[in-house]
Order: structure tokens, then C-alpha cells, then sequence
């Protein structure tokens, strides 16, 4: 049977949303502001909008481009912590697991990041928002993965940190993990419904009991 690891990127490879925190209050105190909030920035963030969430911070301190000039200074200097270490990429590889990235992320956001941890040649399908018909969470983004496939006699591991793609996997054949980060906790998955055994707090140790002989999947 073939066998397909399906991964998000953001918070799961590669962190994003500390980092992008991170680097707005840099661009706060550059303008003299105080600290941002970190809740007003997640709920701004979670609308998945940069423009919009620059306006919503910076819209009275300079123009759009010219905090994005700013922004886009300061997140060269800053370095994203990169939670995934590539000797399990291969390691999988080696053990005939086919690598798929699945993001919403325009294609060009995408392969900076993989570029970034060092993995993109060992993806051999990236899905973005200009190749997939549906966004996640919508479940029909599954549909889109097994017509690539063309076959449901495949086993497929889907790992993410959000509770909703979690629901998206549940009636489609999908074996979830899930990655603890800021955005969903361990009760919520396990209350959920998802095995505990599915839930884990670092990615590495997750793909290390994949690829221990033995290990349920």
C-alpha cells in the first residue's frame, strides 16, 4: 500500500505565529508605540490578511508600503525557530513515505518557507491556494489530495496543530496527528475525540514512533 505524510507548514515545521508577533512589536517600537496585545494581534492574525493586519496596527503611523518596507527589514534580522529536523524527512523517505505539504499559503510564501528548513526537494507535491479547488479547513480539500492519488487504497497521515483540520480528516479516511503549538490544547483534541497517542507536543518525536518498527499507526 502506498503511504503519503501530508504536513502544514506554519507552526508545525517552522514557527510562525511568535515569530510574526515578534516582529510586529519591532515595528511598534520603531513607530514609538506601546506593546502590542497579544490577543488583539491573534485575533487579527487568525483573519490570515498582512495588509489588513497592518492597516489595523499601523494605519495612522505611515502608508502600507512603507510599513511593509519596515516589516519586511525587521523579518530578515529575525530568524524563524525551525521545529522539524530534516533527518526524519529523509528517514521517511528512505522507509517509502511519500512528503506532501498542504497549505493555504500562495505558492510563492510556501516554497520560501520549505526553502528556509531546507525540505524542498524531498516534497513531492506541494498543494497551495493556486493548485487546490478548496481551502482548508473545508474537508473537500481531501478530495483534491486523492484525485492527485487516484486511489483511496493509500494510507494517509495528516499532521497540524488546529482542532477544525482535525474534523476534516474524520469522515475522510485521514489518519490525524496533532502537533501542540499556541493554537489548540491537548484536552481539546483529546475531548474531541482524538486518541490521546495521536496528540504530541514535538513533531520529531511524533515522526521518530512512525518510523519505530512496530508503531500503530
Amino acid at each position: 500500500m502506498d503511504k503519503y505524510i501530508i504536513f502544514d507548514i506554519d507552526d508545525t515545521l517552522v514557527e510562525t505565529f511568535e515569530n510574526s508577533y515578534t516582529i510586529f512589536c519591532e515595528v511598534a517600537h520603531f513607530y514609538n508605540m506601546g506593546i502590542i496585545n497579544k490577543k488583539e494581534f491573534l485575533e487579527q492574525y487568525m483573519k490570515w490578511n498582512f495588509d489588513n493586519n497592518i492597516k489595523h496596527f499601523f494605519w495612522w503611523k505611515d502608508t502600507l508600503e512603507n510599513t511593509k518596507l519596515l516589516y519586511n527589514s525587521i523579518k530578515k534580522k529575525i530568524l524563524k525557530k525551525k521545529f522539524i529536523d530534516t533527518q526524519y524527512f529523509i528517514k521517511l523517505l528512505d522507509s517509502w513515505y511519500k512528503i506532501w505539504i498542504l497549505t493555504n499559503w500562495p505558492e510563492i510564501k510556501t516554497v520560501e518557507k520549505l526553502n528556509y528548513l531546507g525540505i524542498t526537494e524531498l516534497c513531492s507535491i506541494i498543494f497551495h491556494e493556486w493548485n487546490m479547488k478548496h481551502k482548508k479547513p473545508n474537508p473537500e480539500v481531501f478530495e483534491d489530495v486523492y484525485w492527485v492519488i487516484w486511489s483511496r487504497d493509500v494510507e494517509i497521515i495528516y499532521i497540524w496543530d488546529a482542532l477544525v483540520d482535525y474534523f476534516a480528516t474524520k469522515w475522510k479516511n485521514i489518519i490525524f496527528y496533532a502537533v501542540l503549538t499556541w493554537y489548540t490544547s491537548k484536552e481539546e483534541f483529546v475531548n474531541s475525540w482524538l486518541d490521546e497517542s495521536h496528540v504530541y507536543s514535538d513533531v520529531n518525536c511524533l515522526l521518530s514512533d512512525l518510523l519505530n518498527e512496530g508503531k500503530s499507526i
